[in-house]
């Protein structure tokens, strides 16, 4: 009796090897571990499993050209919209930050005649 191994298998019906897995966990097609706890799959399980040499159970198809590229340029909109609103939080913040500046600088402005006075107080007596 022959075994095979997930990925002989899968080569063997021209599927991938996480379709031989899915069809074992979902008890489709009988397979039992080996003395290395590695799985084997019977040959015959595997013909009857994939009569015509292709897997029965398909992974998701492969999407479209024309439907990637919908969804891409759609995430790239929305994306967008999110950046500018970003952008506009960002230039309001900037926009606060150089206000406070321009407001600290002026405090500062206002009180170092009085502080340099009073140094020069202290330095004259």
């Amino acid at each position: 009796m022959s075994t095979l191994s997930p990925a002989e298998a899968a080569k063997r019906v021209g599927c991938s090897r996480r379709s031989i897995m899915r069809a074992i966990e979902e008890k489709k097609l009988i397979a039992h571990r080996d003395n290395h706890n590695q799985w084997r799959i019977d040959a015959d399980a595997l013909a009857q499993w994939a009569p015509t040499g292709q897997a029965q159970v398909i992974a998701h198809p492969a999407p479209t050209p024309a439907h990637v590229v919908h969804e891409l340029q759609t995430r790239v909109a929305v994306l967008e919209v999110e950046l500018a609103g970003e952008r506009r939080r960002a230039d309001t913040a900037e926009a606060d930050r150089d206000a406070w500046r321009d407001q600290a600088q002026q405090l500062v402005k206002a009180q170092k005649p009085k502080r340099w006075s009073l140094f020069k107080r202290a330095g004259a007596g």
